[in-house]
């Protein structure tokens, strides 16, 4: 069956399956990483005869102005085309 991830529940259960795969996450900064996520992040978790099999997490990205050459022209664009109005 697949649900929601409660981190409550959940959380210890995905910390042993990110334990038994050494070869994917032997790193204690990926260890960290994946540990954080499943407590913070929404998320879906695997469950056979009513254990925790496997997890996905979702990060969801804040939005931030983008950088790009044309953000710092936008005021200067719209002040002229107001203009020539």
């Amino acid at each position: 069956m697949i649900r929601s991830l409660d981190p409550d529940t959940d959380a210890v259960s995905c910390d042993g399956i990110i334990a038994s795969l050494p070869a994917w996450f032997g790193m204690e900064d990926g260890i960290r990483e994946c540990a954080e996520a499943v407590r913070t992040q929404p998320g879906l978790v695997a469950e056979v005869d009513g254990s925790v099999t496997g997890f996905l997490t979702v990060a969801v990205p804040t939005l931030q102005p983008r950088r790009s050459r044309g953000w710092p022209c936008t005021p200067a664009i719209v002040g002229a085309a107001s203009a020539e109005r």
